[in-house]
């Protein structure tokens, strides 16, 4: 019954629009330009029914780090309209959390990007880098840096309206995928990401003792 109202609400929702599935992946890279001292933070993602966060971590040297339990896959149906020749809007919120307990936690910002900004049927891998600006919460005007790409699936492919995936993790990317990375960092500005250029210096000198690692 709730298979067939959620068909029935989409068939009016979309009406005229073909619907076409998209495979996002996003992994979220770093916060800065955020008063984060000694602060435990995880980012969580929503994607209409769906959720899931990162790992916790601790800000060093300004700014914070997320290398552990920091990509997540998302299957999503997108609705081409005819009648404007684009698709229709659908985002993903991701907010900047501080951990409180297992079952508490602070909104310290938030952003949202649009997923209709990676979505090309004809293009086989869209990828982009990104920087968000926080609003709301204490860490408003913070940046927020994502990589998120996307593969076109097919019409009527995977939904995210339509129960939960259990495909939480990325695996691991292909050779394209890292020449496409590669290449957006390159196109990426030279002060864009000064915490982590110095963090991976710092990693390069010292691959036993990384410098951003969670506090005990």
């Amino acid at each position: 019954a709730a298979w067939k109202m959620r068909k029935w609400f989409r068939s009016t929702t979309h009406k005229g629009c073909r619907p076409v599935g998209f495979r996002f992946e996003v992994e979220v890279s770093t916060l800065t330009r955020a008063e984060c001292s000694n602060m435990p933070l995880f980012v969580k993602w929503v994607r209409g029914r769906k959720k899931g966060k990162t790992a916790v971590e601790w800000e060093e040297n300004g700014g914070v780090l997320w290398e552990d339990t920091n990509r997540f896959v998302l299957p999503v149906t997108l609705f081409f309209d005819n009648k404007t020749d684009a698709f229709e809007s659908k985002t993903l919120l991701l907010s900047v959390e501080r951990h409180v307990s297992n079952n508490k936690s602070i909104l310290m910002g938030k952003a949202e990007v649009e997923l209709t900004d990676l979505a090309d049927e004809n293009t086989p891998l869209v990828s982009k880098r990104i920087k968000l600006s926080l609003a709301d919460g204490a860490f408003a005007g913070g940046i927020l840096r994502v990589v998120v790409s996307s593969r076109c699936t097919g019409e009527g492919a995977d939904s995210d309206e339509d129960g939960d995936d259990d495909d939480q993790a990325a695996g691991a990317k292909t050779d394209d995928e890292k020449e496409k990375g590669k290449d957006d960092e390159r196109e990426s500005d030279e002060s864009d990401d000064e915490f982590a250029a110095a963090r991976i210096k710092n990693r390069a000198d010292d691959p036993a003792n990384p410098p951003y690692k969670r506090r005990e």
